[in-house]
């Protein structure tokens, strides 16, 4: 499945552990912190609306800290 979104829909874009600031960190409080670890400058999450034109955190890791930094600047326009 894939989501289109419009590049002026998109807000908030952060690098690193910021996936949690649409309520993720709730259900996943007992491994927040690997995934912090994880995330590290290699996670890129951003608002934008789902597919039911609903505000929601999407969350996107790539493989490399470039890849991210990459993508973060492409959603931010």
């Amino acid at each position: 499945m894939g989501v289109e979104l419009p590049r002026d829909s998109v807000s908030e874009v952060d690098i690193g552990p910021g996936w949690e600031k649409g309520g993720s960190a709730v259900v996943l409080f007992p491994y927040k912190k690997g995934i912090d670890q994880m995330a590290g400058d290699m996670a890129v999450s951003f608002f934008a609306p789902d597919e039911h034109g609903h505000e929601v955190c999407f969350a996107m890791f790539t493989y490399t800290a470039e890849k991210a930094l990459e993508l973060a600047e492409r959603l931010r326009g």
